[in-house]
């Protein structure tokens, strides 16, 4: 079993709850298209039914799956904190064949219900469409309870692993071992196995497409900025370049 960290949700993550309200008519001016765009996505990602294939692996603590955003973004009016960061995302992950989905999905909530159930909203769901079953868990960012912000050991990866550790063990569930920090590469390669997006398989993604619709590199180049990349293939270059928008660091 591996858990990922958590991240933050400032920009689309993918699909992340299936909620299909237009934000265009229940957006409340203080809030830009993107950051209802964001937190949109992040839960219809989540709830993917093709993922998840029975509701009754999508529950939420102190929300409704279905209202989900709306009850988030109702707690950040309350408090007056609607900018900066709109949720944080992240999952567990189990070993092939180790648990069933109704396992998984309990220790999801186990976990959940633990770490942030007495002051955050969160959506917990497990999805089915990889060999490695996994939970994935959306938080607001504004606690209900008292108006502050996700902090400290409510979002930090070495603090929370040990309470995920602990509840595996207490259903018999292996864990991992003495995990070691800052290995990026096998990070982003787990979140990738997991079905989860990442900044370069998203970019991959539009390549593909790009790609598709081309006939000739300045077409190709086209057609990536229209998806928002910018590119640098001059042939003077080492290496060809792109940078996703809103990035500053070139793949």
């Amino acid at each position: 079993m591996a858990v990922s960290k958590l991240w933050k949700v400032t920009e689309r993550l993918g699909q992340v709850i299936d909620y299909a309200t237009n934000p265009e008519k229940t957006a409340n001016p203080e809030y830009s298209q993107e950051e209802y765009q964001a937190l949109k996505d992040v839960l219809a990602y989540a709830k993917d039914e093709e993922k998840t294939e029975r509701e009754f692996f999508c529950e939420g603590i102190n929300c409704n799956v279905t209202t989900a955003r709306d009850q988030f973004i109702t707690v950040k009016e309350q408090y007056g904190k609607t900018d900066g960061i709109q949720a944080y995302h992240g999952y567990l992950s189990f070993k092939e064949n180790e648990v069933t989905p109704e396992q998984a999905q309990q220790i999801g909530m186990e976990f959940a219900n633990k770490m942030w159930g007495e002051r955050f909203q969160v959506v917990v769901t497990t999805h089915l469409n990889t060999k490695h079953l996994h939970c994935h868990f959306v938080i607001n960012s504004v606690s209900f309870a008292d108006g502050k912000r996700l902090q400290n050991k409510e979002k930090s990866w070495y603090y929370f692993r040990h309470i995920a550790d602990e509840i595996c063990l207490e259903h018999k569930i292996s864990i991992v071992e003495n995990p070691k920090l800052h290995q990026s590469p096998k990070y982003l390669t787990k979140k990738d196995e997991a079905g989860m997006p990442t900044r370069y398989n998203n970019a991959r993604k539009a390549i593909d497409e790009a790609i598709a619709m081309s006939h000739n590199l300045k077409q190709f180049q086209y057609e990536l900025s229209v998806m928002g990349y910018h590119s640098n293939l001059s042939p003077n270059r080492k290496y060809a370049t792109i940078i996703p928008k809103g990035g500053e660091k070139p793949i």
